[in-house]
C-alpha cells in the first residue's frame, strides 16, 4: 500500500484493521497487516543497529 512506501506504518495497519472489521477473512487485507508488521520489525531493528 502506498501509506508503506511513505513508512506511516501504524497507518497502514489501521487501514487493513478497518477492512478486516468488515470482511475478517478478506485474505489480502490479512496478509498485508501480516508483512507490514513484519517490515516494522525489520525497520526497527536497522534502526537499532545505526543508533
Amino acid at each position: 500500500m502506498a501509506l508503506g512506501c511513505l513508512e506511516k506504518y501504524e497507518e497502514e495497519i489501521e487501514c487493513y484493521q478497518k477492512a478486516l472489521e468488515i470482511d475478517p477473512e478478506y485474505e489480502e487485507a490479512l496478509n498485508s497487516k501480516r508483512e507490514t508488521i513484519a517490515i516494522m520489525g525489520i525497520n526497527e531493528q536497522e534502526k537499532e543497529k545505526n543508533d
